[in-house]
């Protein structure tokens, strides 16, 4: 299998969680954190501090193969799509009970749809945690590898945004 491109979660977004999570631990009395080897529910935390920290770098990927999709998310959940299974991508608001279709918000997730979808058959990649360009990027390159890939009129005007700086 060749790889075509790799896409990462957004490192702002995982520094930043990082952070908030090194003050919260930083926040704890200075002399209990010294002593944190001592007690066994200090370490957890500080070890679950990391792993979380390290599981937003990391742990979240999308790969674009010749003939295949694969997202890798929370460290060890794959989801494997054949791109002649793909059926729409769709560029729709994260929280859809919440929003309207018609919202200008930046909170949207690309969908890749394979078959009528569902949750298994879905993957829903929230613009935030990859780059809004990345998602355009993403929808343009599976719309030109499979032609029958139906795109939603959002999908087509994120394209249409980001097509000057695509290569």
């Amino acid at each position: 299998m060749e790889k075509i491109k790799s896409y990462s979660f957004n490192p702002l977004l995982a520094s930043v969680i990082a952070l908030m999570i090194a003050a919260g631990i930083f926040s704890i009395d200075i002399d209990k954190l010294l002593r944190f080897y001592t007690d066994p529910g200090l370490t957890l935390l500080v070890v679950a501090a990391v792993l979380l920290s390290l599981g937003l770098f990391f742990g979240f990927r999308f790969h674009l193969f010749k003939d295949r999709v694969v997202y890798r998310h929370n460290v060890f959940f794959v989801k494997n799509f054949k791109i002649e299974e793909l059926s729409y991508v769709l560029y729709q608001p994260t929280w859809k009970g919440v929003m309207s279709m018609t919202t200008q918000s930046n909170m949207r997730s690309l969908h890749i749809v394979r078959g009528s979808g569902g949750w298994g058959e879905t993957i829903s990649l929230a613009n935030g945690a990859y780059k809004e360009e990345d998602l355009a990027d993403i929808a343009k390159r599976l719309q030109q590898m499979n032609p029958r890939i139906e795109l939603d009129e959002y999908s087509r005007a994120l394209i249409k945004k980001y097509k000057p700086t695509f290569s």
